[in-house]
């Protein structure tokens, strides 16, 4: 019987799993004895980190993967590089131009949506219609604010001109800017007044 049948056989003499025979490195008989009663004082491992744990068996792991490390080292010898060949630098390149291509024309793509979707709402906004065309430059597409939040600001910025305007002028008999009785006109007296 080989040393590996025997740890196997001293494990389920002992009550535990014969498949720890495995990851168990023992290397001469008279060490069997010492790994089960060493598995035993564990209280039956239920993991292998309960016996990686164990001070007899850490230093055989250790040593293990000293041995490990140093192997990988020799192996891993980086190969050179070889001269790149000048047709696929070709088709490389030309993969990435178009690549690029494909991009701009996304960008493209999705200013054009954007341009479209603000001229929309645009049109739909409470702006006089004389204001629109001129002031849907002043959207920017690429802005962290929405296109709604920009235009209701174009909104409000309307609505403080035009008081303004009404404020520093005498129309519809408004009161003179700066007395005690002037008052914010509505929307609908603005529009009303300015003739709109």
């Amino acid at each position: 019987m080989d040393i590996k049948e025997k740890l196997k056989s001293e494990l389920r003499n002992a009550g535990l799993n014969e498949g720890l025979a495995d990851i168990i490195a023992v290397n001469d008989e008279s060490h069997i004895k010492g790994a089960v009663e060493s598995l035993q004082k564990l209280n039956k491992p239920s993991s292998l980190d309960d016996v990686l744990k164990d001070p007899i068996f850490q230093s055989e792991f250790d040593k293990r993967i000293s041995k490990a490390i140093e192997t990988s080292k020799k192996k891993n010898v980086v190969p050179p590089v070889p001269d790149p060949d000048p047709e696929k630098d070709d088709v490389t390149k030309l993969i990435l131009g178009l690549q690029k291509s494909v991009s701009d024309l996304q960008g493209q793509v999705s200013g054009n949506q954007q341009a479209s979707a603000a001229k929309d709402l645009i049109g739909k906004s409470k702006l006089p219609d004389t204001f629109k065309t001129s002031w849907l430059s002043r959207i920017d597409t690429n802005s962290e604010a929405s296109i709604s939040e920009q235009i209701s600001g174009l909104e409000s910025e309307y609505d403080v001109l035009a008081q303004s305007i009404a404020d520093n002028t005498d129309i519809g008999g408004a009161p003179p800017s700066g007395s005690a009785t002037s008052a914010a006109m509505s929307r609908e007296e603005l529009k009303k007044a300015l003739g709109k």
